[in-house]
């Protein structure tokens, strides 16, 4: 049954068998030649399996037929963006910016189409990534993040992040908020410091992993700025490991956390380095902060540099991403405060 054939190649890519998944699409063709779905799915496998020229053709003979659609246009223009990325030749990078406009024109998601286009540079630059879309791509890749964080990325943002906590004046246990919490990474070594350790995060597949682990008092599915509104003056610990890199403009997080620490806590928090003034959204669809306004920000809210370290965040397609490690302190006394003794550039 060609329908049963596609969703047990579905099955397989899930499981990571791509070649599997491959040898069923192509059997369900062959009963049924040219459905879109099933083309697109082909096209999917064909990705993992590093093969791009096929997977390009899959979704073209899927478009030349009845059945096009705003996925299939999406999804040309990720095949087209990641040979950029290998091969970055202006004419690949043209085709992706033609098919997500295509992609908009066939009834896709706006937010998230005008957010792709602008990290091509082909759109104004938005304030933070789509949050449903950042739930959704998380959820879809809970139950293997850690594997390929830690395994594929050598993902080093937990700790970086808890090595500047350790240089910090704390006195536990402390009311430690944990944003953007994801699996739970940072939660191991952040226990042994709190009295109470809460998680957030956008994505209910990521909480899910993180209740596993067993070491929070309690998990929230909600948007960090609304949470820390709730919660004024509660927390002597913040960190947010990997966050700001879907925020573009930090001045609503600086806030919220400004008014949520307590006169004398921390925020912990990595972000990509942006060697410029201000901050920039690349093909990664990441956003990158430049030095001078992560400071300038953090004081109009009150709150002062208390650490400031470089490190590598990750390593993607061979390369390290650099990054800063930052921990801001809202002063004790109130107000913004120049930064203080503990500071460490470099």
């Amino acid at each position: 049954d060609p329908q049963l054939l596609n969703n047990l190649g579905n099955a397989y890519g899930a499981a990571g068998r791509p070649a599997d998944a491959l040898a069923c699409f192509d059997r369900s063709l062959r009963q049924r030649p040219g459905h879109a779905g099933t083309q697109a799915n082909r096209s999917r496998a064909l990705v993992k399996l590093d093969r791009a020229d096929e997977a390009l053709a899959a979704v073209d003979a899927a478009l030349a037929g009845p059945n096009a659609n705003a996925g299939l246009y999406e999804l040309r223009a990720q095949i087209l963006t990641q040979r950029h990325a290998r091969e970055p030749t202006t004419p690949h990078l043209d085709a992706a910016v033609a098919a997500l406009q295509a992609a908009l024109r066939q009834g896709g998601d706006a937010d998230e189409l005008n957010f792709v286009l602008a990290s091509l540079g082909a759109a104004p630059t938005p304030p933070r990534a789509p949050p449903r879309g950042v739930a959704e791509a998380f959820d879809r890749g809970a139950e293997a993040f850690d594997a390929h964080l830690v395994e594929q990325l050598q993902y080093q943002g937990p700790a970086l992040v808890m090595k500047v906590v350790q240089r910090l004046d704390l006195q536990p246990p402390c009311d430690v908020v944990d944003l953007g919490c994801g699996t739970g990474l940072c939660a191991g070594p952040l226990r042994p410091l709190a009295r109470q350790l809460v998680g957030v995060d956008l994505s209910a597949g990521m909480l899910a992993q993180a209740a596993r682990r067993g070491l929070y008092d309690e998990l929230l599915q909600d948007d960090l700025v609304d949470v820390l509104a709730t919660r004024p003056a509660a927390w002597d610990l913040a960190v947010a490991a990997d966050v700001l890199i879907y925020v573009g403009d930090v001045d609503p997080v600086f806030g919220a956390l400004g008014r949520a620490l307590r006169p004398g806590g921390h925020f912990v928090f990595t972000a990509e380095a942006h060697e410029g003034d201000g901050m920039a959204l690349g093909p990664t669809r990441r956003y990158a902060h430049g030095r001078s306004l992560l400071r300038d920000r953090a004081a109009a809210h009150g709150l002062a540099v208390a650490a400031w370290d470089d490190g590598v965040l990750r390593i993607e397609r061979g390369r390290p991403v650099a990054g800063w490690v930052v921990a801001l302190r809202r002063p004790a006394g109130g107000g913004a405060a120049a930064d203080e003794g503990a500071q460490r550039d470099g």
